[in-house]
């Protein structure tokens, strides 16, 4: 019997509701089914799963291929060997997705149906939402790479072009090319004939009724709910000036009208154009990398961002968690919330944003570039879309990124997703679990009777890291 095509043996009952809810496999099952028809992105990119449990923290060694290269030979001439070798990539299963919950008596009495649709999917769904955030939100790796567009500019059939055109020059197989963009670059888009027209889509209209709107200039597009993006409203916390001076393509300096909002290490967009990390100021000349990827015109705006007065804040009892307590800031590896200080601008999931500042324009200098997936702003934290790669000082700045979108391109290779499943419950422990495994997926779900909830509790998580592969293999299409 199969849900959602998986493969399961329980017997009908199961799609009945007419059982016990307090078994594991029944909800591991469901939860790996709700999951795998949840998740977009995660979907599309490369998958390493084993079914060897491992625990968080481990590190996964996955392979990135090395190129192979055509040799011309003669009759009389011995064919060349080359090295079947891979690089080695290491990825650290950091990232450890749960929801709880607490089952209470009179919550045990309903079908298995019932407590599916009140309390199971929408605890999946909210998993399968974070596992997107996170693997779209690796676009914030690329973005300062391989660009095409302009931050708060309408995409059309040239950007998308210029997108292709980037990928081409970069060998990306044309035959396995994914762009997931976001609502409102959707909506641009699809104002274009070439996107709703059903005789020019050439799909019959079908890919507009699903969340793929088909093969088009090259790539499969998708509409992506979790890209990152960032609304227009986030201007309050900008310094807006205008360039004083012409800059060519190329460049790696800007003369500004006005640079009392810059500093190292916060970034600015120029008008038309993309994102921009400022390494070092001079004056009014600020060196930007990387470097512009179009001329700019005296007289064009610069919108310079983080100035609101960002800072990270670990006074706070969460900072014991994971061995902080007895250091200044966040160590390297930490996983959880980042505090910023209070009364400042509340940040926006889908932002970009980095730690600190750095006179350096080298690309080694600014690899921590990360995304924002979630903003508590009762607690003011935000949740990052990995673990921290350096240590982050107290009172460091945090560095915001600009209004826009940020829609990302990708060769299946360019990211692994890695998964494995976690270990079950002792037995006699007081607790029963269950572990799932389908289509190079995990989930698993552990029952136990919580005394002091007065309830059992049910928790469903699963075991994952994320690593880019390979930097040619992404692109980012701003909007």
């Amino acid at each position: 019997m199969t849900k959602n095509n998986i493969a399961v043996t329980l017997d009908d009952r199961f799609f009945a509701g007419e059982h016990d809810p307090l078994i594991p496999e029944y909800w591991a099952q469901e939860s790996l089914a709700i999951l795998e028809e949840s998740v977009t992105a995660a979907g599309r990119v490369h998958r390493d799963f084993e079914n060897i449990i491992q625990s968080s923290g481990d590190v996964v060694n996955t392979r990135r291929p090395s190129e192979f290269r055509a040799i011309r030979k003669n009759a009389d001439d011995e064919v060349t060997t080359q090295d079947a070798s891979a690089t080695n990539v290491q990825v650290p299963l950091n990232q450890h997705l749960h929801t709880s919950i607490v089952l209470k008596d009179e919550d045990v009495s309903k079908s298995f149906q019932d407590l599916t649709q009140f309390y199971l999917r929408p605890k999946v769904v909210a998993i399968a939402r974070a596992i997107d955030r996170i693997v779209l939100g690796q676009a914030a790796r690329f973005a300062f790479i391989n660009r095409a567009g302009g931050l708060e500019a309408t995409p059309g059939v040239a950007t998308i072009n210029r997108l292709g055109r980037i990928m081409d020059d970069n060998k990306v197989p044309e035959t396995d090319r994914d762009l997931f963009i976001s609502p409102t670059t959707k909506e641009a888009l699809m104002n274009l004939s070439t996107f709703h027209e059903a005789d020019k889509v050439g799909d019959q209209g079908t890919a507009l009724r699903t969340a793929s709107l088909g093969q088009k200039l090259g790539f499969n597009i998708f509409s992506a709910l979790n890209i990152p993006r960032y609304d227009i409203g986030g201007r309050t916390m900008n310094e807006d000036t205008t360039l004083s001076a012409n800059a060519a393509k190329g460049a790696t300096t800007i003369v500004v009208a006005d640079a009392t909002g810059a500093a190292t290490g916060r970034m600015l967009a120029i008008e038309g154009q993309g994102v921009y990390i400022i390494c070092g100021v001079s004056s009014t000349t600020l060196t930007v990398y990387p470097a512009l990827d179009a001329a700019a015109a005296s007289g064009d705006d610069v919108f310079i961002y983080g100035g609101a007065g960002h800072k990270v804040n670990q006074n706070s009892s969460s900072k014991a968690v994971g061995g902080t307590g007895s250091v200044t800031g966040y160590r390297a590896g930490w996983h959880g919330w980042v505090i910023y200080d209070t009364n400042v601008t509340v940040p926006n999931i889908g932002q970009l944003l980095t730690f600190g500042a750095t006179a350096d324009a080298s690309a080694a200098a600014l690899q921590a570039k990360y995304t924002i997936i979630d903003v508590d702003s009762t607690n003011s934290k935000v949740l990052l879309d990995r673990p921290l790669d350096a240590a982050v000082a107290d009172n460091a700045d945090i560095n915001l990124g600009p209004s826009g979108e940020v829609n990302f391109a990708f060769n299946r290779n360019a990211i692994a997703l890695v998964n494995r499943p976690l270990a079950l419950p002792r037995t006699n422990s007081g607790a029963q679990g269950y572990v799932a495994t389908f289509n190079n997926l995990s989930m698993r779900a552990v029952i136990a009777y919580d005394a002091k909830a007065q309830g059992h509790r049910i928790t469903i998580d699963t075991l994952m890291g994320v690593q880019v592969l390979d930097e040619d293999l992404g692109a980012v299409l701003f909007g």
